[in-house]
């Protein structure tokens, strides 16, 4: 009998199949990936079926993984089509890799829909940590700007809706709205008295009822650069893959007149942050960028650690200054950081990922 019956403990043994947001198309994440599940399949059978780690040493038929050898038959008639993919010592598979197959049936499908094919190029490798490199070394530059015009855009207000209720209090200063001008947000709707909304958006730009942002938002960064590489040391609690290392170097200079202390001097700053090189970690790297370039993440004023005053600090988006040493030491293993950091950056009205390129900027 040359097959054998493989029982799973869990659902979670399963290799699912790999759904592609558009925004992978066109890069090799998705093929990082199903190489990762791959591998990870391979391990429990060799740990089930080939002890020893050599097929020819094995006490049972050879366990292996396999890959469809025929997409188009495969996908068409809804069956795969399989061949032995067989591994050995410091060869890697001589079958197509996972990738190439999947993005053969992508294109027998928009083919048959009269759509053109990808144009995908695929590197097959057996090797995943060079596969997980995708991020080149590349620096953003920020010029602080001389001055920040606080205030809401004309172009982010409309009239009031004529089914709206003006006879109601406005939620700035409680009064009724119909005592004085009104206008509403296009943005989201709401209705407040102008006077009232032009004070509120000095301070912040975001709607004082739903706290949704107007406009791009501008922070009192000083001006520096931002550095982004990939490292082979390890965030943990992330230990399947490598890390993106964040340099920041903010430079020394004169205070500007939206700091504490305008024509005065203030210090410069350098700073290491860690991401895991996954998909949180380019998401979040994402959102990152976007602050950086916005002047978000850093400040002047008075330092929380030294009481020192004319400094440049962190704003109000957390770092992982190291890689390991957990919570207390600002570093991973922290479960909670990915959801804690996007909340910081939804606070201040970083766009989301999807809506962001890999430099950072809006798309």
């Amino acid at each position: 009998d040359t097959f054998h019956e493989i029982v799973l403990r869990s659902s979670s043994q399963c290799l699912p199949m790999v759904k592609y947001d558009k925004i992978m198309v066109g890069q090799d994440q998705g093929e990082c990936c199903v190489q990762y599940f791959q591998k990870g399949l391979q391990g429990i059978l060799d740990e089930l079926f080939n002890p020893r780690g050599s097929p020819h040493e094995s006490t049972v038929e050879t366990a292996r993984v396999t890959v469809p050898t025929n997409t188009l038959q495969g996908y068409t008639a809804g069956q795969s089509v399989f061949a032995p993919h067989n591994y050995s010592a410091g060869h890697p598979p001589t079958t197509p890799g996972i990738m190439a197959q999947m993005v053969g049936m992508a294109n027998a499908r928009l083919q048959a829909n009269g759509v053109a094919s990808l144009n995908h190029n695929v590197t097959t490798t057996s090797n995943r940590q060079n596969c997980i490199t995708t991020i080149k070394s590349h620096d953003l530059i920020y010029n602080a700007p001389h001055s920040i015009t606080m205030g809401i855009s004309p172009k982010a207000l409309v009239p009031p809706h004529p089914s709206y209720n003006l006879q109601d209090d406005c939620a700035i200063c409680q009064d009724t709205l119909s005592d004085h001008l009104c206008v509403s947000l296009a943005a989201c709707g709401h209705t407040f008295h102008r006077n009232c909304l032009q004070r509120a958006f000095a301070s912040k730009p975001q709607c004082p009822i739903c706290r949704k942002h107007v406009g791009a938002p501008q922070g009192k960064s000083p001006s520096g650069k931002m550095s982004v590489s990939v490292s082979n040391v390890r965030c943990q609690g992330h230990k399947e893959t490598n890390s993106i290392v964040i340099s920041y170097d903010m430079r020394r200079g004169t205070q500007e007149v939206y700091h504490d202390n305008p024509g005065q001097s203030h210090a410069g700053k350098r700073a290491t942050a860690y991401l895991p090189n996954n998909g949180d970690g380019h998401h979040l790297l994402k959102r990152l960028k976007y602050a950086f370039l916005h002047g978000l993440l850093f400040t002047v004023g008075t330092s929380a650690t030294t009481g020192i005053e004319n400094q440049c600090t962190w704003s109000s988006i957390h770092h992982k200054t190291s890689p390991t040493g957990g919570v207390m030491s600002h570093g991973f293993p922290d479960a909670s950081y990915f959801v804690n950091c996007n909340e910081e950056m939804d606070s201040v009205g970083i766009p989301r990922a999807d809506r962001l390129g890999s430099d950072g900027t809006d798309v």
